[in-house]
Parts: C-alpha cells; sequence; structure tokens
C-alpha cells in the first residue's frame, strides 16, 4: 500500500506542475492578446481621413492614423495644395502654415475637453517642412 501511495503522490504532483504550466501559458497569452488590441493605431489613409470630416468629433479615426503619417514622412516637401489634397480643407491656413484638425471632443459642456491639430510648417516655397501634434 505504501508503493500505490507513493506512484499517486507523484502523479498528483506531476498533474499540479503541469496545471501551473497550462495557467502561466495562458496567463502570458491572455497579456499579449490584451496588449496588441490596446494598440488602435492604423494605416494612414486619405481616403479614411477625408471622410470622417463630418464625424470627426464623434470618433477618433484620425487620431488612430496621424502616427502612421507622420511617421511615414509622407508630407515633408509637399506644397501646399498638394497637402489639402492628401488631407482635405485644413482648418486654418496662412503663408507659413497649415492646421489641419485631428480630433475635437465634447462632453457634457459647449466647451471642448479636448482639441488636437497636426501643425504643418511651410518654407519660402510653401512646401512643408516640418509639423506637430499640438494637443
Amino acid at each position: 500500500m505504501g508503493v500505490t501511495n507513493g506512484v499517486r503522490h507523484i502523479h498528483m504532483l506531476g498533474h499540479i506542475k503541469m496545471r501551473k504550466r497550462i495557467n502561466q501559458f495562458l496567463l502570458v497569452s491572455l497579456t499579449v492578446i490584451m496588449v496588441s488590441s490596446c494598440d488602435s493605431r492604423q494605416k494612414f489613409d486619405s481616403n479614411e481621413w477625408k471622410k470622417n470630416r463630418v464625424d470627426w468629433w464623434m470618433t477618433d479615426v484620425r487620431e488612430n492614423m496621424v502616427d502612421d503619417l507622420i511617421q511615414s514622412d509622407t508630407l515633408i516637401g509637399l506644397t501646399g495644395e498638394q497637402v489639402i489634397e492628401l488631407l482635405g480643407e485644413p482648418k486654418s491656413e496662412n503663408e507659413v502654415e497649415l492646421e489641419s484638425l485631428i480630433r475635437e471632443k465634447y462632453g457634457t459642456d459647449i466647451d471642448p475637453e479636448y482639441i488636437s491639430y497636426l501643425l504643418l510648417g511651410l518654407d519660402n516655397e510653401e512646401k512643408v517642412r516640418n509639423y506637430k501634434i499640438e494637443k
């Protein structure tokens, strides 16, 4: 009877170790899934950017695309006209800067809770020389 209890004890230890490994695997898998699903960035799409003009205040589509747009250096060297073709009409423009609205978020008040703009600095030839996001 002692041998049987010993075998049973070893079997139980193996079972416990296996369950621990399974639980660790599940925990790591769930963590990876959660972290990867939190990244809401998306590839810049001119049509989507311009399409969301009507509901820009309701969604964060532009905000999710702006990182890709900036990291790709697509804007540097474009003329003001090319920028307007790519992004649509700016919120404001002058000889040295174009201002494109990324997002304006409202709460219950008439004043926005959050506003972000893409500011494009233009050189003497009215080409984009730099940009920044202003919140």
